[in-house]
């Protein structure tokens, strides 16, 4: 994986739900690359082979 460069949690509707935002190398590019991923705990965390969550985020992080 590469180096977070920053790292912003926020609640953007007000529903205690935290959205967190990494990113990833340079930023002063003109379009840099976006990727929204959505929160999978067992796919991410505990390694499910019933899903590929976490191998996505692995390979958008590279």
């Amino acid at each position: 994986m590469g180096k977070a460069t920053d790292r912003v949690s926020f609640d953007s509707d007000g529903s205690r739900r935290v959205e967190t935002a990494l990113a990833l190398g340079d930023l002063t590019e003109d379009a840099p690359l976006l990727r929204i991923h959505s929160q999978c705990f067992t796919g991410e965390v505990l390694g499910s082979l019933r899903c590929d969550c976490g191998e996505q985020m692995e390979i958008a992080m590279r």
